[in-house]
């Protein structure tokens, strides 16, 4: 059982019967982002969700559930909380730049 997120998509990957060369040109990745050992950030796991749909990303980030949905299922409740991250994290950058270009810290 792959214990990270990124062996995981090496899982996805050979299920979709594609190179790894593919997966990164597709998404937009470098050559090298399966050797880094770093997480996954936001912006790249944007990237998959928009690319692979049918892709868990439930599964993809925990490993928990199944590898592909089914019957159309959308990652709606994954894609709910990501925007709303989003939305909270914008929030609070837009909150430190105003007070910082005020001279002022949050």
């Amino acid at each position: 059982m792959a214990e990270t997120a990124k062996e995981r998509l090496v899982q996805f990957i050979e299920n979709e019967g594609i190179t790894i060369n593919q997966f990164c040109i597709k998404n937009n990745f470098s050559n090298s982002f399966f050797n880094n050992k770093s997480a996954i950030g936001s912006d790249k796991l944007l990237n998959i969700f928009r690319n692979y749909p049918v892709l868990n990303m439930d599964w993809v980030i925990t490993g928990r559930g199944e590898m592909i949905l089914k019957n159309g299922t959308e990652n709606n409740e994954w894609k709910e909380k990501y925007y709303e991250c989003l939305e909270k994290y914008n929030a609070c950058l837009e909150g430190k730049i105003g007070t910082e270009s005020l001279g002022k810290t949050a």
